[in-house]
């Protein structure tokens, strides 16, 4: 163990002498503790806690350190249990026993002079030992040519089972290329409708096949050297075994054996070199029907695309004709979808203007205003506008489609010309020298009508859209300015009523105000007579004071009785007024309406007495009130009181 250190020893002093010494009590349990007894102990606590706080660990080296030192430990157990190869000097030993056990059977030791039975019973065993070794000898040999046999069955079937499978491949390429190239032999039916990617797909998936089958070859090739490869191998290891098997029996010496086993390699490197031989030839046959077939497939392509040139043209010539023909020219989806929105645009336009219409013969008279007929005018307009503006972006639209389906029909035949041309089917053509005129002479002139009637037909939508806007717009301009007439004349009508009954209620109010005034400067003339016959002393100034009120009086009765008669003057007045007031603008109203009013009682006799006249002017008035919804007037409502 290792010696401590001075710093251990001596602190191993100290706590000895510290244990030597006699301990003694500093504070027993009854005494009370001084203050720098507890503050000592405090401190000693909190360097305590400062020290282990700034001290440092050194774990994670020992850690280390430890991890190391296991490891190499495990080093050296492996290094023991690792098994040792032998010494050299024994297998050099064991080497030369084996050389003299091997050679034994070659020398003979010199012997003692034995007996004659014992020397017979040597020999017979010694003719026995040689017996066996050459049974053993002969029986590795025949155990070699079984072996070799048994391998050259196996290496036959397994070349007969390849090419097997290699014919079968053989046979299904050819069938592949037929069923590739019988839509251009056999079922020409539908051969028009195939694309030129389809017919040179078929080329490619011909070169494919061929690909194909020259890989099938190279695999079969090299299938069968791998099987002779393996054959070699085993073939060695046989031989191998077979040296061995005649050196344990060591009926031969070591040349003979030697001799055997070249005799038995040269037979087996001929039959490898004559299958290698036939290996070649049979890839090279095969590559050559190969290619013989590509070059067959690729004829029959070539007749098939000849074939196929002549129908893409038909159908290619038939399937313009029927886009010509169809809605795509005849009635375009586009055109039908751009006039379907010109219709529920002019719906749209027309159930707003209707609307507006409802709205105008709905609202009342009394709340037709100029403002509110205004308000009536500019939605009109606006929705005029809007109208206006989306039509043309409709008819615009109609115009840029139209464009497009004649730059469509265009670049249609310029495609169909540039396809016709690449078939180049000079058969079909007929009496045309190019394709450029036997579209023209064909295909154009319907293609032409149909596009003419198109726009006609555009031309003649425009113009009928065009013509109903601008009826129903002058139309609902046309109701617009009648109801502005009716608002201004209602509103006139309503000023002249406020003014009217302005006027008539201001005469009451005068009339009534005055007659107050003098009503109060009456009573003060009274207040005063009651003064003065308060104040009176002699009965002859009451008596005149009191005729002088009496006088008043008389005076004030007179005043209200003309007060009366005023105002009710003014009442029987307002009836006739009202009645000639409302005559007056009746007549404004039928002048506008191109109507015309009855005559009155007078303008029709006049000899009619004024009582009557009274009488139809209030029953002209009461009909002017029914008229405009006014309701009767009620009793005293013109009073002023």
């Amino acid at each position: 163990p290792a010696r401590p250190g001075p710093a251990r020893a001596m602190a191993a002093r100290e706590a000895r002498r510290l244990r030597e010494q006699k301990q003694r009590t500093l504070l027993l349990p009854h005494e009370e503790p001084v203050p720098g007894f507890s503050q000592s102990f405090r401190a000693s606590h909190q360097l305590a806690r400062t020290l282990s706080q700034d001290r440092k660990s050194s774990a994670t080296g020992q850690v280390a350190y430890l991890q190391k030192k296991a490891q190499q430990l495990a080093y050296v157990d492996e290094a023991r249990l690792r098994p040792l190869p032998p010494q050299e000097k024994v297998v050099a030993q064991q080497g030369l026993i084996s050389d003299l056990r091997r050679d034994c059977a070659d020398h003979v030791s010199r012997a003692d002079p034995q007996k004659p039975a014992l020397r017979a019973q040597r020999l017979a065993r010694q003719e026995s030992f040689l017996a066996s070794r050459e049974a053993r000898h002969n029986a590795a040999c025949d155990e070699y040519e079984r072996q070799m046999d048994a391998l050259s069955e196996e290496s036959r079937r397994l070349t007969g089972e390849a090419s097997a499978r290699m014919k079968a491949r053989v046979d299904g390429a050819a069938a592949r290329v037929d069923a590739l190239l019988e839509p251009l032999e056999k079922s020409t039916d539908f051969l028009g409708e195939k694309t030129e990617e389809e017919v040179r797909g078929v080329l490619s998936a011909l070169e494919e096949v061929t690909e194909q089958r020259g890989r099938e070859i190279a695999n079969f090739a090299s299938e069968l050297g791998g099987l002779e490869t393996d054959r070699k191998e085993r073939s060695s290891k046989l031989l191998k075994g077979l040296a061995e098997a005649l050196s344990a029996a060591a009926h031969a010496v070591p040349g003979g054996i030697e001799r055997i086993v070249e005799e038995k390699t040269l037979d087996l490197d001929a039959v490898l070199l004559e299958n290698q031989k036939a290996v070649k030839v049979l890839t090279s046959k095969l590559q050559v029907q190969m290619v013989e077939a590509s070059k067959a497939s690729k004829k029959r392509w070539n007749e098939g695309l000849l074939l196929w040139k002549q129908k893409r043209h038909r159908h290619t010539v038939e399937m313009c004709m029927q886009r010509i023909c169809s809605d795509e020219f005849e009635q375009p989806p586009g055109t039908v979808e751009l006039l379907g929105q010109v219709r529920d645009l002019q719906c749209k336009v027309y159930d707003g203007r209707t609307e507006l219409v409802r709205a105008l013969f709905a609202a009342p008279l009394k709340g037709l205003t100029v403002s509110a007929v205004r308000s009536w005018e500019e939605q009109n307009t606006s929705t005029n506008d809007k109208a206006q503006d989306s039509f043309d972006h409709l008819f615009e639209d109609l115009r840029s489609f139209t464009e497009d389906l004649d730059a469509s029909a265009e670049t249609m035949l310029s495609n169909l010309c540039s396809e016709l041309e690449g078939h180049d089917a000079r058969a079909e053509w007929g009496d045309h020298e190019s394709v450029s005129a036997l579209i023209d002479a064909d295909i154009r002139p319907p293609l032409k009508e149909r596009l003419d009637a198109l726009r006609a037909l555009n031309v003649a939508a425009i113009g009928a859209v065009s013509r109903q806007e601008e009826s129903q717009h002058h139309v609902l301009t046309q109701l617009l300015a009648f109801f502005m007439a009716i608002a201004k004349k209602g509103e006139q009508l309503r000023k002249g009523i406020d003014e009217f009954e302005m006027n008539y209620r201001g005469e009451i109010e005068d009339c009534v105000a005055e007659f107050r005034e003098d009503c109060e400067k009456n009573e003060g003339v009274m207040k005063d007579f009651k003064c003065q016959i308060d104040d009176a002393a002699h009965h002859e100034a009451l008596d005149e004071l009191k005729l002088k009120a009496f006088e008043h009086l008389n005076s004030m009765e007179q005043h209200y009785r003309e007060h009366s008669s005023q105002l009710l003057n003014i009442h029987n007045r307002y009836p006739g007024n009202v009645a000639g007031f409302f005559r007056q603008q009746t007549d404004g109203f039928c002048r506008d309406l191109g109507l015309a009013l009855e005559p009155l009682p007078h303008e029709a006799d006049p000899d009619a007495s004024p009582e009557a006249e009274a009488a139809a002017a209030e029953a002209a008035a009461a009909a002017a009130a029914e008229a405009e919804g006014l309701s009767e007037w009620p009793e005293g409502a013109g009073s002023g009181s």
